[in-house]
């Protein structure tokens, strides 16, 4: 014998399912909003990539390797082959974004940015150093650099 209600809940396993094993499913607004079809597989199109330039940062001298905004959306960090990581801020009234801060650490480029929880600090990383920034501020607050092998 079935425990009761074992059929609905084997069918929202499969919805549920679905959704997880969907690239997209998070970008979906309408997801948890409308009754699943249990007649058909779940998908979800991506959004389309931009066609065009709508902003050119330009304060690098080379190519720029990485780029991370903040998660309040209101700085971006960007760094380069220049061997240098520059702060924007995103401009609060119109469009772009103005330098606040070009930090200098490396005598290599850095290949990865992440921003802490409250958006107060940077870690910044490269083959063999890694440096804990506190904004504003262009020191480091923390080096590391005892990596010997990239």
């Amino acid at each position: 014998e079935l425990p009761p209600r074992r059929l609905p809940e084997l069918l929202w396993q499969a919805v549920r399912y679905q959704h997880f094993h969907c690239l997209y499913s998070d970008l979906d607004p309408t997801l948890m909003s409308q009754v699943p079809c249990l007649v058909q597989n779940y998908s979800y199109s991506p959004p389309p990539l931009p066609t065009h330039c709508v902003r050119r940062l330009d304060h690098h001298r080379d190519e720029v390797w990485f780029a991370s905004i903040s998660h309040d959306g209101r700085l971006l960090a960007t760094s380069s082959k220049d061997e240098s990581i520059v702060i924007w801020e995103r401009n609060p009234s119109g469009p772009g974004f103005n330098v606040t801060e070009v930090l200098l650490a490396y005598s290599e480029s850095c290949s990865a940015l992440a921003w802490s929880p409250d958006d107060q600090q940077l870690l910044s990383a490269s083959n063999c150093t890694i440096c804990l920034w506190t904004l504003p501020g262009s020191e480091a607050q923390l080096v590391l650099s005892n990596h010997t092998d990239p």
